[in-house]
């Protein structure tokens, strides 16, 4: 997910948000990877680990024209539940 930081109104916000996820489909589309909407309105395309979309995703920003962390954010919202296992959380698919 993204956040629009930056953004001074909620009109330049939309804007930002646009720009970041046509930048975004155009990346994953050259290379080869899916680019249709999922059920939660995002991308689904199989990436090599959870660093490799959040890469993708500051690529996109950049792209778009904006400043990552400044003008658009990354949100995470990681089902933290699924990755407990015994007292600590677990990014095994990640390494």
């Amino acid at each position: 997910m993204i956040v629009p930081v930056g953004a001074p109104s909620f009109a330049e916000a939309t804007r930002y948000g646009a720009e970041t996820c046509a930048a975004l489909r155009t990346i994953l589309h050259d290379r080869g990877m899916a680019t249709s909407i999922g059920d939660e309105r995002g991308f689904a395309p199989a990436l090599p680990s959870n660093e490799a979309a959040c890469d993708a995703t500051i690529e996109a920003v950049k792209e778009a024209g904006f400043r990552p962390g400044s003008d658009v954010a990354i949100a995470l919202d990681p089902a933290a539940s699924s990755i407990w296992n015994e007292g600590g959380y677990e990014l095994t698919r990640s390494g």
